[in-house]
């Protein structure tokens, strides 16, 4: 799933910019924008997750709901 490769990506583009001792200016601006883009996209991540969960747990209730319905529709066909 591209959300938990996501979500493992960003700790080691983190890790990466510890190293950054050495590198040049331009390098390290261009880590720290890397790093921020991985936060960001992780955070996007967690919501479109979050989401997700949301839409099951309304899909099941959506399902109760139907299935509720039948039974009240086939009790009163027996009548």
């Amino acid at each position: 799933m591209k959300t938990t490769r996501l979500l493992l990506a960003v700790p080691m583009i983190l890790g990466l910019a510890a190293c950054a001792q050495g590198m040049s200016e331009e390098d390290r601006t261009t880590m720290n924008s890397a790093v921020q883009a991985g936060q960001s996209a992780q955070a996007a991540a967690q919501q479109a997750q979050a989401a997700a969960q949301r839409a099951e747990a309304a899909a099941q209730r959506a399902e109760a709901a139907a299935n509720k319905a039948e039974r009240i529709y086939q009790q009163m066909m027996r009548k």
